[in-house]
């Protein structure tokens, strides 16, 4: 599945969150991510990927999300791209909390080897004040021999008037050695719905895995 954060990042570095639409809305971004491994023998890595979601006024929504990854050095196009089909429903409790519940299917372009997937996500939001707010999401597996349910909690902070601030900790809850990060990013809107991030992403459990990230993205 995409990496949740992603999206997340730049929706909070621009707006914060909203769960539920005033009215229907159409909305996506095209995003460039460099990832350079802490490890001098890994090698750098580009991905690409873009997103479109509607969302309906009710608090429904549905998207289409697309990656090509290893951009650099990749031979095969389709094997090395994903497309993702997600829908759900986001709304607010009050205020200050807000959920956010869902379902996505995705498979790579190229799926010879039967790599589909199903997940179900639920997440909780909660705004603390105009500048922080913090969130948590779960991520099941329902269609796959491995057992995979993924924590995601992240915090958000954009009262520093140079850049914006974000941290977060994944794991996945039934084998932390396939999935034990915390990220640690900057960000900042350079003009009207472009933004640029960076981040360093530790590996709780292999640090040769850890890795910097620049991202690029535009908004619309």
């Amino acid at each position: 599945m995409k990496k949740t954060l992603v999206a997340a990042s730049i929706a909070a570095l621009s707006t914060g969150f909203v769960a539920a639409p005033a009215m229907a809305d159409v909305s996506g971004y095209v995003m460039g991510v460099l990832t350079q491994p802490t490890d001098s023998d890994q090698d750098t890595a580009l991905t690409v990927e873009a997103e479109v979601v509607y969302s309906h006024e009710s608090g429904a929504y549905g998207g289409v999300w697309f990656e090509t990854y290893d951009f650099l050095e990749g031979d095969d196009f389709a094997e090395e791209s994903n497309i993702e089909v997600f829908g759900g429903y986001a709304a607010d409790l009050t205020e200050e909390f807000g959920y956010d519940v869902g379902v996505a299917y995705g498979q790579p372009l190229d799926n010879e080897f039967d790599q589909d997937y199903v997940w179900i996500y639920f997440g909780g939001l909660y705004t603390l004040d105009a500048d922080t707010s913090f969130s948590a999401y779960i991520t099941y597996d329902i269609d796959s021999d491995v057992d995979y349910t993924e924590l995601e909690l992240r915090a958000d902070y954009t009262g520093v008037e140079v850049v914006d601030l974000y941290a977060e900790y994944l794991i996945n809850l039934q084998d932390t050695d396939t999935l034990n990060t915390l990220e640690l990013g900057v960000g900042k809107e350079i003009i009207p719905q472009n933004y640029v991030t960076g981040a360093f992403r530790l590996d709780l459990e292999e640090s040769d895995n850890s890795v910097i990230e620049f991202t690029y993205s535009y908004n619309f």
